[in-house]
């Protein structure tokens, strides 16, 4: 007898296997077909800025956008980073300049800070802030932004 003569046995019958290949060909065209939908979907969301033009930082418009949940003072920050120098100013003339510092005791931060507005994505459940870091002369050290 010739073991080679018979054909390979298979734990799967012919048309299960070609269902099966059929059924993963189609879940795989819907894992792809979902992904492009998701991508489309998150890509039409918009920030907060989105649209927006950035806003020519001046110390009124700073102060009056003390409390301001439009973004305002997120606007100007580049501005203001770019025409003043805050690095080497004490604490007195950045309060003079832009107004009240929130204390390190009124943010979980723990560091100086300045509200900016909501932070700059679609997804806007935080807030921007400037952290003002002093050194021990009560000097402005470095200055950053982040989210709470």
């Amino acid at each position: 007898m010739m073991d080679d003569a018979l054909p390979n046995p298979s734990p799967w019958p012919r048309r299960l296997r070609w269902l099966f290949g059929i059924v993963a060909a189609l879940m795989l065209i819907a894992a792809i077909a979902y992904a492009a939908f998701m991508y489309l979907l998150l890509s039409s969301f918009k920030g907060p800025y989105d649209g927006r033009n950035r806003i020519t930082f001046t110390r009124e418009a700073w102060l009056a956008a003390e409390h301001d949940w439009d973004g305002a003072r997120y606007l100007m920050l580049d501005d203001l980073l770019a025409t003043e120098s805050l690095e080497g100013q004490s604490r007195s003339e950045i309060e003079s300049f832009l107004g009240p510092l929130i204390p390190p005791t009124e943010y979980p931060g723990g560091e100086w800070c300045y509200f900016l507005g909501p932070e700059p994505s679609w997804v806007t459940l935080d807030n921007i802030w400037l952290a003002i870091e002093f050194d021990d002369s009560d000097h402005v050290l470095t200055t950053r932004t982040f989210t709470d």
